[in-house]
């Protein structure tokens, strides 16, 4: 998955929440990553669309590790 520096600033300076979507026609799920704003899902940031995932479980948890890595990275470091 790539996502733009834009979508992992709003990630690293942000309430964020990790959401599944489905199940979709194949039994799988999808997710989004969404900005919280005044306590409520303002806007997805970042969708895993179609069936991805084999749960809600596993879309919630990897979505969230996905969150733990992209704050993990410092975004403003220069490419060599």
């Amino acid at each position: 998955m790539g996502i733009t520096r834009l979508d992992a600033m709003m990630i690293q300076g942000n309430e964020v929440e990790c959401a599944p979507e489905g199940p979709y026609d194949n039994n799988k799920y999808g997710g989004c990553i969404y900005l919280i704003k005044d306590g409520r899902r303002h806007t997805p940031i970042i969708s895993v669309d179609y069936g991805y995932y084999d749960s809600a479980e596993d879309a919630i948890e990897k979505l969230k590790q996905t969150v733990k890595e992209i704050r993990k990275v410092d975004i403003f470091a220069e490419k060599e």
